[in-house]
């Protein structure tokens, strides 16, 4: 048995007993509802993307963003954040399941970084047109990996998300300046929602995570 069939086995069990008791982990009625609704099925608690590479055939999404400084301070500084510093906003933290602890942590507790094999859980605020009526959306993706030499880092949303696929983040030495490359490759069951739905409030929501950590490391 492999380490990602474990993993699979651990993450299923883990949502399956973690289900009953969920509110006292998060106040989200939609992160609630999410994990009550999947925790049973193990094929679907499962990354969507090994890997940035597997899903190539997905469609595809970059942004980049520039910051003054070195790139390496700058890949240090994110992966020594906490999830609820990075995710404080539209995209709010809400749990975290380690998968080398089988431990649950949440908002409200003293939180580790980022580590490869962490599986958070996100509520995605949304504001859908000019009626300025507020959406939030339940999401879930592991961190797949972790590359400290290449500065780069990969989340991919678990196989129940509406969406699929996977991002990755690189940070680039331009100079004086460093370029955060945010690539994204997704997926969902509507041709329409990927193709004039999701690059939009995608953007949207990457663009604050990134005004806020701009206002930390510059």
């Amino acid at each position: 048995m492999d380490k990602y069939t474990l993993l699979f086995i651990f993450l299923a069990v883990s949502l399956r007993v973690y289900s009953q008791n969920i509110p006292k982990y998060t106040d989200s009625k939609p992160v609630i509802k999410f994990i009550q609704q999947n925790s049973g099925v193990l094929k679907e608690q499962i990354p969507s993307c090994e890997n940035f590479e597997a899903c190539r055939d997905y469609n595809y999404t970059r942004k980049d963003y520039r910051f003054h400084g070195d790139a390496e301070r700058g890949f240090q500084k994110l992966i020594s954040l906490k999830p609820n510093e990075i995710w404080h906003g539209s995209s709010h933290f809400e749990m975290e399941i380690d998968s080398k602890t089988d431990a649950v942590t949440t908002k409200n507790q003293p939180l580790p970084k980022i580590e490869k094999g962490q599986v958070f859980f996100l509520e995605l605020r949304v504001i859908e047109g000019w009626g300025v009526k507020l959406v939030k959306i339940p999401v879930a993706f592991q961190v797949v990996e972790l590359d400290p030499i290449k500065k780069t880092i990969s989340f991919s949303y678990l196989n129940n998300n509406k969406s699929k696929g996977i991002q990755k983040i690189s940070f680039i030495q331009e100079g004086s300046d460093f370029i955060v490359k945010h690539e994204t490759r997704f997926k969902s069951d509507s041709a329409i929602r990927d193709r004039l739905i999701y690059r939009f409030f995608h953007n949207r929501l990457l663009n604050d995570v990134w005004n806020d950590y701009r206002d930390l490391i510059e």
